[in-house]
């Protein structure tokens, strides 16, 4: 696995589009929106990559018969080094990858729909828990389209709060997980080349709605919900939002998560977006649980 360098970055790009599954996240570090990795198995002429986005997600693709390049891949795929610190996600194209990766670490596959109609969520992680530091784990990543913003159920926000679109002073006051600062490579880039919602009570974050990834006319929407408010549909409201800006501005409204976040899929489907392909989704190696 060789680092391609940024000016060679079109050697990768130009072989995204044969890819049938949402590579917004991989086009965000190939148009340098954030600060990726692209790794290849040859510099001079690749036709093996592997897209390495700081969020902790990854796609491999292209050719599958260097042995040099899968050696080595296989020995970051296991953590072999031991360096690995948080949570990585890797999704594949072809699908014949799926086999190849099986076969690489020797069977050390842990897949958790296996388990999925017969153990209860609680038991399943808890497996995962144990087979992290040794397996990868197979999960399922959905991908949606979106079909139409469906009326009602609408939250009714009071004169307690107020909406806005995401600016330099309310950027500040987004925090969680799921925030531009984790998808953009700094706040200027997200402010010149995204765009978000955010609404707020009494100066303090209550939902924010974001595009995490925007390339073309495609626009992945990214919530975040502060946790005192959970649960009480403010999330949807600022998704909507987002949404409307889209369908007013001529954009496509994207949506993905791994299917076991019941939350982020279940929010997906009251906003109109309908799966349309489901996919290996695996987690990598990693020591700590």
């Amino acid at each position: 696995m060789k680092l391609l360098e940024r000016k060679n970055y079109p050697l990768a790009s130009e072989r995204l589009p044969e890819i049938e599954l949402n590579t917004l996240f991989a086009q965000a570090v190939l148009n340098l929106k954030v600060e990726g990795s692209i790794y290849v198995n040859d510099i001079g002429n690749p036709e093996t990559f592997y897209v390495s986005h700081p969020y902790g997600m990854s796609l491999l693709f292209g050719t599958t018969e260097d042995k040099e390049f899968n050696s080595r891949l296989k020995d970051y795929l296991l953590d072999q080094s031991r360096s690995r610190k948080k949570r990585e996600w890797l999704q594949v194209h072809p699908a014949s990858w799926n086999d190849i990766l099986c076969d690489l670490v020797n069977g050390r596959v842990t897949d958790y729909t296996e388990y999925s109609e017969e153990m209860e969520e609680s038991a399943i992680l808890m497996r995962v828990r144990q087979c992290r530091p040794s397996h990868l784990i197979r999960w399922e990543r959905v991908n949606f389209e979106f079909r139409n913003l469906p009326g009602g159920d609408n939250v009714e926000v009071d004169r307690g709060y107020r909406l806005s679109q995401i600016d330099p002073r309310s950027y500040d006051l987004i925090s969680g997980s799921v925030i531009p600062a984790n998808f953009w490579k700094d706040k200027e880039t997200f402010l010149s080349s995204g765009i978000g919602f955010i609404l707020t009570e009494d100066e303090n974050m209550v939902s924010a709605s974001f595009s995490s990834f925007f390339e073309g006319n495609e626009l992945e929407l990214g919530v975040e919900t502060s946790e005192p408010y959970q649960g009480k549909g403010f999330g949807r409201f600022v998704c909507a939002e987002l949404i409307n800006y889209c369908l007013r501005n001529d954009l496509e409204p994207v949506w993905s998560c791994n299917r076991m976040n019941i939350g982020s899929y279940c929010l997906a489907r009251s906003l109109g977006f309908e799966e349309t392909l489901c996919l290996p989704y695996y987690e990598l190696v990693r020591e700590a649980g």
